[in-house]
C-alpha cells in the first residue's frame, strides 16, 4: 500500500510542470540561422508579475497588451516533443510555450548556470522546428 502510495505522487509531481525559466533568463535573444549565422530577428523574453512574455524586441506596444505572447511552463513530456526526444544524458531542457512557440533553456553539466543554452521552437502542425538563440548583450543594438 505504501509503495503504490509514493507511485502516486511521483506521477502526480512529474505532471506538474517545473519552474522552466527564472529572471536569470529574462533578455533579448538573436535567432541563429540553421547555417550558424545570427539573425537580426531579435526576441525580448521577460517576466512580468507572475508571467512570461516573448514577443518580438522591436515591438514598442505594452507587453501586457499582448495575450498571444504570454508562455506556460512546459510538463517534461511537452518538452520532450517540443525537442524531439528525451534531452542526451547529463543534459536538462526546461520549456516555457503558448500556442505557436517555445522558448527553451539547455543545460548540461554540474554547473548549470553556466552552460545555459537556448533555442526558439516554433510549433508548426507537422513538426516543431528548432532555432538555436543567443543572447544579445544589454546595450548592444
Amino acid at each position: 500500500m505504501l509503495i503504490r502510495a509514493f507511485a502516486v505522487v511521483l506521477l502526480a509531481v512529474g505532471a506538474f510542470p517545473a519552474a522552466a525559466l527564472d529572471l536569470t533568463d529574462q533578455g533579448v535573444y538573436a535567432v541563429v540561422h540553421r547555417d550558424g549565422h545570427v539573425t537580426s530577428k531579435h526576441i525580448r523574453l521577460m517576466r512580468i508579475g507572475e508571467e512570461w512574455i516573448a514577443k518580438d524586441a522591436d515591438d514598442q506596444s505594452q507587453a501586457e497588451n499582448c495575450p498571444v505572447c504570454v508562455l506556460k511552463p512546459s510538463t517534461s513530456a511537452e518538452v520532450e516533443q517540443f525537442m524531439g526526444g528525451p534531452a542526451p544524458a547529463g543534459m536538462a531542457a526546461e520549456c516555457a510555450h503558448n500556442n505557436f512557440m517555445a522558448i527553451c533553456r539547455i543545460t548540461e553539466g554540474q554547473a548549470p548556470e553556466v552552460s545555459r543554452q537556448y533555442g526558439f521552437v516554433a510549433l508548426t502542425q507537422s513538426r516543431p522546428v528548432y532555432l538555436k538563440l543567443v543572447r544579445v548583450p544589454a546595450g548592444a543594438p
